[in-house]
């Protein structure tokens, strides 16, 4: 576990770990996007997003609001 969050390899910082704790997709509360190439099966890390209700779309996090790194370089490629 690193000290800061690290947007290009994907590494949390303490506090950003333990809150994205056994969320998942499906409930509410911090996740992470990930999307998967259906023809390659390869995953990219996209981000953390946060989501009020189970049915909300997630608000996306452009910054670590405990550390204050910008997380929007793992953000690139995303058309939402």
């Amino acid at each position: 576990m690193a000290d800061k969050c690290d947007p290009k390899g994907g590494g949390w910082c303490p506090s950003m770990e333990r809150n994205l704790g056994e969320a998942t997709p499906r409930t509410k509360g911090l996740a992470v996007l990930m999307l998967t190439d259906v023809k390659t099966g390869q995953q990219q890390l996209r981000g953390p997003y946060y989501k009020q209700k189970a049915s909300d779309q997630g608000t996306m996090f452009n910054f670590c609001p405990w550390c204050g790194v910008d997380l929007t370089p793992m953000h690139a490629g995303i058309n939402l």
